[in-house]
C-alpha cells in the first residue's frame, strides 16, 4: 500500500517519543532521590530549575502526542479519499508532520540534557556543603561551570531570562507567518506539501512552547499546573525564570537553524 512508508515512519516517531518519555520519568525519579545538604540557596534553585525543565519537556511531549494522534486518524481515513492526488497529498503532508515532530523531539532531548546538567550542579553544590566533605567546594583553576551556575541562580537573572523568552516569542511568530505564507503560495507537489507541512508543524510547536515559556513572566507568574502549585518563594520564582529562559534559548536556536537552512536552499 502507498501509505506503508508513512505508517513505518509514524511507528518510528512514536518509538522515539516513548524513549523520551522514559527519560522524563527516569529524570523525575532522580530528582526525587536527590539529597541536599547545607543552606546554600543556589543548591535548591538549581534543583528546582531541573524540575521545571522536566515539566517543560513534558509539556512539549504532550503536544507531540496530540499531533501523532491526529496523524494516526489521518492515516486511518486515507481509504476514504478520492483519487491518487488526494492520497499523495495526505501522505506527503504526513511525512511533513513527522519531520515537525522530529524537530520537537530534538528540542526536548536538549532540554532534558540541560535538566541533567542543573541536577548534577545542584548535587555538586550539596557535596561541597556536606559535613563530611574532604575537598573545598571551589578551587583556583579555570573550571567555570559550577561558579557560573551559582551566579546565574540569582534574582538578578530574571530580567535577562524574560528578554530571551520575549525574543523567542517574536521569532516564533515571524516564523509562523512565513510558514503560513509558504503553505498558501506553494505549487502542489510531494516535495512542497511535505516541506510546507513540516514548516507549519514546526511553527505550531514553536508558538506553543513560546506561550508556555512566557507564563512565568505574565499574569500570576506561574506555569499552568505549576509543579510548585503557586507563586512560591523567591527561589522558586528564580528557578521558573531560569528554566524558561534556558529552554527558550534552545528553542530560539532551533528556529534560527531552520531559517538558515531555508535561506541556504533559496540562495
Amino acid at each position: 500500500m502507498k501509505e506503508s512508508n508513512l505508517v513505518s515512519q509514524v511507528t518510528l516517531v512514536k518509538l522515539q517519543r516513548a524513549c523520551r518519555q522514559r527519560q522524563i520519568d527516569e529524570l523525575t525519579d532522580a530528582i526525587h532521590r536527590l539529597e541536599l545538604d547545607g543552606d546554600r540557596p543556589q543548591t535548591r534553585i538549581l534543583s528546582y530549575t531541573a524540575i521545571y525543565l522536566v515539566y517543560i519537556a513534558q509539556r512539549l511531549e504532550n503536544t507531540v502526542n496530540n499531533s501523532l494522534a491526529e496523524l494516526t486518524t489521518r492515516i486511518e481515513t486515507l481509504q476514504e479519499l478520492c483519487g491518487e492526488q488526494q492520497v499523495d497529498y495526505a501522505i506527503a503532508g504526513g511525512f511533513g508532520v513527522c519531520q515537525g515532530v522530529n524537530v520537537v523531539g530534538k528540542v526536548t532531548s536538549q532540554i532534558l540534557s540541560l535538566a541533567v546538567q542543573f541536577l548534577s550542579q545542584s548535587a555538586a553544590l550539596a557535596l561541597g556543603q556536606s559535613r563530611y566533605r574532604g575537598l573545598p567546594l571551589f578551587g583556583n583553576d579555570l573550571s567555570e561551570d559550577l561558579p557560573a551556575a551559582c551566579l546565574q541562580a540569582h534574582e538578578s537573572s530574571i530580567p535577562a531570562m524574560e528578554l530571551i523568552v520575549k525574543t523567542l516569542r517574536q521569532e516564533a511568530l515571524e516564523y509562523e507567518v512565513r510558514a503560513q505564507n509558504i503553505f498558501d503560495m506553494m505549487e502542489v507537489s510531494i516535495a512542497s506539501v511535505s516541506g510546507a507541512e513540516a514548516m507549519t508543524s514546526s511553527a505550531h510547536f514553536f508558538m506553543v512552547i513560546a506561550e508556555v515559556l512566557s507564563q512565568p513572566f505574565t499574569g500570576s507568574g506561574v506555569f499552568d499546573n505549576d509543579p510548585a502549585g503557586g507563586a512560591g518563594s523567591t527561589e522558586v520564582r528564580i528557578a521558573r525564570a531560569l528554566a524558561a529562559g534556558n529552554a527558550a534559548a534552545i528553542v530560539s536556536e532551533e528556529v534560527r537553524l531552520k531559517e538558515r537552512g531555508r535561506n541556504l536552499c533559496l540562495n
